[in-house]
């Protein structure tokens, strides 16, 4: 499976956050946070929790730029495989779980108000927040993150008004997913750098 979304935004904070939102949703009532999750997640322990017990991955230092966003499972192919593509960089050793057969790219936003009129809203319209996501079979994740540039169809308008379609090397991630039978050892590192400078 592979799926795409382009012109994606980190809406202003250098983050993405990937995950099961609803899992997220647990997480938040089984530990009695608030849902100022955002300040759960800076002045506690829960943040790192979080992301060791493969609830939540953070990504930081994301460049406040569009970015073409890439999920592909274990038998597809790297876009990145492609010559023309430039990698920056793959890290490797994070862990997600899935339990509502979907997960999203969010932004650090909805942590600020994490409630469940939230949650409910993004898990049935996703188009209209404009996040990314790609529905899985529920289960435990190995996940590798590249990033990089790669050949993408870009639109913009000329000066007279017209559609125009042209080739253009954009930033770009790609989540790289497999799907495991038991939960493995997160060992990633934690407050990785993910900046992808143009």
């Amino acid at each position: 499976m592979k799926k795409k979304f382009s012109e994606v935004l980190n809406d202003t904070i250098d983050y993405f956050l990937l995950g099961d939102i609803e899992l997220l949703r647990d997480f938040k009532i089984e530990n009695n946070l608030s849902n100022d999750l955002a300040t759960e997640f800076t002045t506690n322990e829960s943040g790192d929790d979080v992301v060791k017990n493969g609830i939540m991955i953070p990504m930081s230092k994301i460049v406040n730029q569009p970015y073409t966003i890439l999920f592909t499972t274990s038998e597809n192919e790297s876009e990145f495989e492609e010559k023309e593509n430039s990698l920056s960089f793959k890290k490797n050793g994070y862990i997600l779980k899935v339990e509502n057969r979907k997960i999203f790219l969010f932004t650090w936003w909805i942590l600020n108000d994490f409630s469940d009129e939230k949650v409910e809203e993004l898990s049935r319209n996703p188009h209209k927040w404009n996040r990314p996501f790609i529905e899985i079979d529920n289960g435990w994740y190995d996940v590798d993150i590249l990033g990089g540039f790669t050949k993408q169809k870009v639109k913009f308008k000329d000066k007279e008004g017209n559609i125009v379609k042209e080739d253009s090397f954009e930033p770009t991630f790609e989540f790289k997913l497999t799907l495991r039978d038991k939960k493995n050892d997160f060992k990633a590192k934690m407050n990785e750098s993910f900046e992808l400078l143009r």
